[in-house]
């Protein structure tokens, strides 16, 4: 039984496939994406639960939410509309944007609440707990409230009332029942938004919503990489098609490049190493700015003569300078005859001199 606390730094595996509860097609997989952005919105006092097993091979809760300690709704800033209507456990059911809901999915969900129930009440009485059983609750999590569905849950004396835009509130058996319609609640309030990306028309307009702040684009990110898998797709593609996460990868661009705008010099090329920064410049443009010196520091006597014949490497030098290090034979090498007969003739005068 995968389980998580809320605001998980990694991004949640994909949940175990679920044999079918009743004759359906193949259907687009949905609960990677959902899974993820509940889990990222969640409270850390909070633990989600994946598909858990109800001791029958089909009867599996899509999400399990178990609430610790109750969260105070101002520190909700994701997901409002289900986050803040939490009971001390809550049961999933999830509808993705291709998919509807039923006349049969209230008895379905009904019977996940009376297992799970009933498995709590026994596991309290082998444990000697005391004091009241913890609160439940009911949800869903699709498109939209069908008439279908609204007839099935009127056969087995339930109810349910609009209380805000996308948000259905009733009872079923005993328990509070919790509808969040993911096509409107979006609409509402705007740390709603990201509901969008659980619809249909996701798929086909991925720029409706844009995340601004930085908790909501990194919850965002992490659910758009599921967009972008292989095999999500009943045709065992990805998600979305692949004109549209073009679109949404330009507008990346687009925002980032704007974004970078925005910084100064220091802080673009903080982190980068010296051959990082001077990638893609050219040798003038790297040289730009420095004296003969600073151009020259670092480099052997050799690598600094590379490329200068003879007489620009002497240009500056006095004679002396030329000749240090040179014996006589290497000072001589080169004179002509009569250059030779000169040095002879100024070596007699300076001979006599001495005499």
């Amino acid at each position: 039984m995968p389980e998580r606390s809320g605001r998980s730094p990694t991004r949640p595996s994909s949940p175990r496939v679920r044999p079918a509860r009743r004759s359906r097609p193949s259907r687009t997989q949905w609960h990677p994406p959902a899974v993820t952005l509940i889990d990222g919105a969640l409270p850390e006092d909070h633990l989600l639960q994946t598909e858990v097993n109800l001791r029958s091979l089909f009867q599996r809760i899509d999400i399990l939410i178990i609430r610790k300690h109750k969260a105070h709704p101002e520190s909700i800033t994701l997901l409002p509309a289900l986050l803040t209507r939490l009971a001390d456990v809550t049961l999933i059911e999830l509808k993705g944007g291709t998919d509807a809901v039923d006349d049969q999915d209230p008895a379905i969900v009904l019977g996940y609440a009376c297992q799970y129930h009933a498995g709590q009440v026994l596991e309290r009485k082998k444990k000697a707990q005391q004091g009241p059983p913890p609160s439940m609750k009911l949800a869903f999590l699709a498109p939209a409230v069908t008439a279908s569905f609204m007839e099935g849950l009127k056969r087995r004396g339930g109810t349910l009332e609009r209380v805000a835009i996308g948000v259905w509130e009733g009872m079923l058996a005993g328990w509070s029942l919790l509808f969040i319609e993911t096509t409107r609640v979006w609409k509402g309030d705007r740390r709603d938004q990201l509901f969008y990306v659980l619809t249909r028309e996701h798929l086909e307009d991925p720029l409706a919503i844009e995340p601004v702040a930085e908790e909501e684009r990194i919850v965002y990110n992490n659910v758009m990489d599921w967009f972008s898998r292989p095999g999500m797709d009943k045709d065992g593609g990805p998600l979305m098609r692949a004109e549209k996460l073009k679109e949404l990868q330009a507008r990346d661009h687009e925002r980032m490049m704007a974004f970078i705008q925005t910084l100064t010099p220091e802080e673009r090329l903080q982190g980068l190493r010296p051959e990082e920064r001077l990638q893609g410049l050219r040798p003038d443009e790297r040289l730009a700015g420095l004296n003969a010196d600073e151009r020259l520091q670092g480099l052997r006597p050799d690598e600094r003569l590379a490329g200068l014949n003879a007489d620009e490497r002497l240009q500056g030098l006095r004679p002396d300078e030329r000749l240090a290090g040179l014996n006589a034979d290497e000072r001589l090498q080169g004179l002509n005859v009569e250059e030779l007969e000169q040095l002879e003739r100024l070596a007699e005068q300076l001979k006599k001199q001495k005499r």
